[in-house]
């Protein structure tokens, strides 16, 4: 789905439901921002501390570049 779709949805969702978070209102317009956020730290963990593992370890199992744009893909399609 292209981003502006994702993001004219979030917002006019985000005009019927409640979105105040405890003493806080958050604006509808702003809602998107939790997921992008939430996929930037995930994103920062795979790179940083999981995929150096196999190197660490020294595993006969090499993650070569392939493998990591393989799998950030079939994240990215089971994701939508």
């Amino acid at each position: 789905m292209p981003a502006s779709i994702i993001l004219t949805f979030t917002v006019q969702q985000g005009n019927t439901m409640n979105t105040r978070l405890g003493a806080i209102n958050v604006p509808p317009a702003t809602l998107f921002v939790i997921p992008t956020v939430f996929q930037l730290v995930v994103l920062v963990v795979y790179d940083r501390f999981i995929v150096p593992i196999p190197a660490q370890k020294e595993c006969k199992i090499r993650v070569n570049e392939m493998t990591l744009w393989g799998s950030r893909l079939h994240v990215n399609i089971c994701r939508e």
